[in-house]
């Protein structure tokens, strides 16, 4: 999704947004306190193989955002987008309730989660915003 926005001032911003659903439920042998998203183009079986690349403007003017959006909490979690060259279809992710409630007591919050294995040569983790 691409959108332009204008600031008060004026200014003019390009964003290609990558949203993605994220939800907090009860999942067997996963962690209570977890909100999970999952990366999800069409069908997973048949599109699997074919690339997903993310967009991203060379010359710095749009910005390229990643998004985890959770409509019952009224939550965005924005995803660094240099993690990966492609979001691989079926990927999932995840924060934890200490993410949302330092959200939700100063208005935003910032956090980094280590990955073991890297996806792709620019990057090797998520930060979440």
């Amino acid at each position: 999704m691409f959108l332009g926005a204008e600031d008060a001032d004026g200014h003019h911003y390009g964003m290609l947004l990558y949203p993605f659903t994220t939800t907090r439920r009860a999942t067997r042998n996963r962690a209570e306190a977890e909100h999970r998203f999952q990366f999800r183009f069409g069908d997973p079986t048949r599109h699997r193989q074919e690339p997903n690349p993310i967009g991203h403007d060379p010359a710095g003017v749009d910005v390229t955002l990643v998004l985890a959006v959770d409509p019952e909490r009224d939550l965005i979690v924005g995803l660094d987008p240099l993690v990966y060259a492609e979001l691989p279809i079926g990927i999932s992710g995840y924060y934890r309730d200490e993410n949302e409630a330092a959200v939700a007591e100063h208005g935003w919050s910032a956090w980094v989660k280590e990955k073991d294995k890297p996806r792709g040569e620019l990057g090797e983790r998520w930060e979440g915003l």
